[in-house]
């Protein structure tokens, strides 16, 4: 996800001040997202945008309405998170286009 949201690009800096770093282990300790080779499925939810927007302001206790999410600009968040990836497991590897009860 951090790749496709080119994160490092437009991300903001750390609480400590360095840069953010998508390829950097989280505040847990784990990576960003799951690798690549991984994911089975891509699944275009660009007709979901204005109810992704809703939902993240929906949960004022884990992003304010000043969240770096919420403040992106419509064409931003639309690259950030137009797209969804999934594992289906059984699936041959490489991510192919489709939705998820085809």
């Amino acid at each position: 996800m951090a790749r496709q949201m080119g994160a490092a690009e437009f991300g903001p800096d750390g609480d400590d001040g360095d840069p953010f770093d998508p390829d950097g282990p989280m505040d847990d300790g784990n990576p960003m997202g799951t690798p690549e080779a991984e994911l089975t499925l891509s699944v275009d939810v660009t007709g979901y945008l204005d109810r992704k927007r809703t939902a993240l302001r929906a949960h004022a206790s884990q992003v304010s309405d000043q969240s770096f999410f919420l403040q992106m600009p419509a064409e931003i968040f639309a690259q950030a998170f137009g797209h969804e990836w999934y594992i289906e497991h059984d699936r041959p590897v490489g991510v192919r286009p489709g939705w998820l009860f085809d």
